[in-house]
């Protein structure tokens, strides 16, 4: 049985983003030089009083000064804060981004879930409960994300199939049951049973493996390969429809 006879099945169901606080600090002097004659008219008491209350005046800037460059202190900790955990948020949502999408499936169609569902005339939702895919799937996953993840029991469904026939016909483990994802049990395949130990060699010459491909090898070992040459054709093929006049494009 080949990939293409499942996928077939799924085509065919249409399954198709302060204000700087400056603190000047002034540079007070004890007492600032008078013009002599204002200084000869005034009286010792006087003068006294008066570099007193300027004294006391240096006392409580110099005093007030350290608490006002704590309170700037503070102001710049708590923004430094605020934006170190903007920006730690921002990063952690897009290092999260779409965990579908991250599972390491090429997209050979390069189309997106959401895509998908609309050309079958579906909602999301609808789409998602009709293959069983997980409902916080998001409609930016690829649609290669999407079919890997239907689960078996769908899978074998959509082909007339029980899990335990599908799981006989590729000579899946135990541990392949019936939730298991299609991309998981499908990956854990022989090319024995997936290919056919007749067109082995066929195989391994068409997407250019060597030795190391035996008919033991599994098919999660060969997946990745098998899906970009099928991406490159698909782009080869739009590529050469688009040359072409558009009277001949149908054709």
């Amino acid at each position: 049985m080949s990939e293409d006879n499942f996928q077939e099945k799924e085509e065919n169901e249409s399954f198709d983003k302060v204000e700087e606080n400056e603190v000047y600090e002034a540079d007070y002097e004890a007492y600032a030089d008078t013009e002599a004659e204002g200084a000869d008219e005034q009286e010792p008491a006087v003068l006294y009083a008066e570099q007193n209350e300027e004294a006391a005046g240096d006392a409580v800037k110099n005093n007030a000064l350290p608490r006002i460059l704590a309170a700037v202190l503070v102001v710049l900790i708590i923004a430094a804060i605020v934006i170190t955990g903007i920006l730690f948020s921002a990063g952690d949502i897009f290092k999260r981004g779409n965990k579908y999408n991250k599972m390491g499936y090429i997209n050979i169609s390069g189309r997106t879930l959401a895509e998908v569902a609309q050309s079958s005339g579906k909602t999301l939702d609808e789409f998602i409960a009709e293959y069983s895919l997980p409902t916080d799937m998001p409609g930016d996953t690829t649609e290669s994300a999407a079919y890997y993840s239907i689960p078996l029991s769908k899978m074998a469904e959509m082909n007339g199939m029980t899990v335990d026939e599908i799981k006989e016909r590729l000579e899946l483990p135990d541990s392949v049951t019936g939730d298991t994802t299609w991309g998981e049990a499908e990956g854990e395949a022989t090319l024995r049973a997936y290919v056919g130990e007749d067109s082995l060699e066929e195989f391994k010459e068409y997407y250019g493996f060597g030795d190391e491909i035996t008919a033991d090898t599994k098919w999660k070992e060969v997946r990745n390969v098998v899906d970009q040459k099928a991406l490159e054709e698909r782009i080869a093929s739009e590529a050469e429809a688009s040359e072409k006049p558009e009277g001949e494009a149908g054709q």
